[in-house]
């Protein structure tokens, strides 16, 4: 007999990288039939009663510093900041029977894709809005420790340059102009909707304007007064009501590759460099160059760029890195499993692979 524990540990297919590995390579190699795979996961695995099995994962996964600042000073909630510094337990110095002085280690974890090498399909979009706003922190130094899987330290990276150039604020009080938010959200990959619900997105309503930066948890309602902004507020996606006003909104771009005229035209003169063949017979090639994101371009990224970076171009010089298992292990594990993925995928004429070498 299992007892509830014992079913909890039990070790859930949708959660073990070779179980879904093996069910992805099983459906790829079967031919003359569609394939569909059934995985069972657990909505916030790994966060504790906070999150795991909750509907609230998502959000409070999402939560950083200012969210939590910003919801702690709220003037309706005046016990939560009472609260919570009672329910902490002060460090003490055991010698002289007191508390001692405390800091609080800024501390952020950069999400792998969840993707397998080469997939067709992209990373979910709040996992990409989490890295973004994760290598904005590391590259300004606002982060004490910074935790990454091994294999996710391992893929190349947008250069520094492109978050500095895609970033932009909006602050309460100065002017705006609407048509201008318009072309340059639309530079940074924003996508124009009726009602914003995920990160990437914005509105445009008369007096009203709906963000939802990327690396954000919750969206921004800008109100204006003529051109004039006059107040920034949170708000809630389900019942689209503001929550509380805040000063100022950072943006950063919503994908991790550039999509104006210069990207796009990057990209074709990069892929007519590295791949052989008339590029105007490939879908991809087709749907990038009529700024149309298909479906696992993260995986030509190279392409975007002229270079690269990698995870210690983000990194301050006087970094520590610490290994926590058997990281050399893993990497081998994880090199083994790409390049034998690229060997079995690399046969499509019409969607090309970059080598392992490129994209790792």
């Amino acid at each position: 007999k299992m007892s509830d524990d014992d079913i909890w540990r039990l070790n859930r297919g949708g959660h073990d990288p070779q179980k879904v590995y093996a069910a992805y390579h099983k459906a790829v190699s079967t031919k003359g039939q569609p394939t569909v795979l059934l995985i069972k996961t657990v909505k916030g695995f790994g966060m504790g009663k906070s999150g795991e099995g909750k509907n609230t994962a998502h959000q409070t996964k999402k939560l950083i510093d200012e969210d939590v600042r910003a919801f702690r000073d709220e003037p309706r909630n005046p016990n939560i900041g009472a609260q919570l510094r009672k329910d902490f337990i002060e460090p003490r110095d055991a010698a002289n029977d007191r508390s001692v002085p405390h800091q609080y280690l800024r501390v952020r974890l950069l999400p792998d894709w969840e993707t397998l090498p080469y997939d067709h399909f992209s990373p979910h979009q709040d996992l990409v809005s989490q890295r973004l706003a994760t290598l904005h922190h590391v590259a300004h130094k606002e982060r004490d420790v910074l935790v990454v899987a091994a294999t996710t330290a391992l893929y190349r990276l947008a250069p520094p340059e492109y978050l500095a150039a895609f970033t932009f604020f909006l602050k309460q009080g100065t002017r705006l102009d609407v048509d201008a938010l318009r072309a340059q959200m639309a530079l940074a990959g924003y996508q124009h909707v009726t009602q914003v619900v995920s990160p990437g997105e914005f509105s445009v309503r008369g007096g009203l304007i709906d963000l939802f930066p990327m690396g954000s948890a919750l969206p921004y309602r800008l109100d204006l007064f003529d051109a004039d902004i006059e107040s920034i507020k949170t708000f809630d996606v389900d019942t689209q009501r503001t929550l509380y006003p805040v000063p100022d909104v950072r943006l950063l771009p919503a994908r991790e590759f550039p999509q104006d005229e210069a990207g796009r035209t990057r990209f074709r003169t990069r892929y007519r460099e590295v791949f052989e063949g008339d590029p105007s017979r490939s879908p991809l090639y087709k749907d990038v160059s009529n700024g149309v994101v298909p479906g696992g371009i993260e995986y030509y990224l190279p392409l975007f760029f002229e270079t690269t970076a990698t995870l210690a171009d983000y990194l301050p010089q006087d970094a520590v890195v610490a290994f926590v298992g058997d990281v050399a292990a893993a990497v081998e594990r994880f090199w083994q499993d790409t390049d034998s993925r690229y060997k079995l995928l690399r046969g499509d004429k019409s969607r090309p692979l970059l080598p392992p070498t490129a994209v790792f």
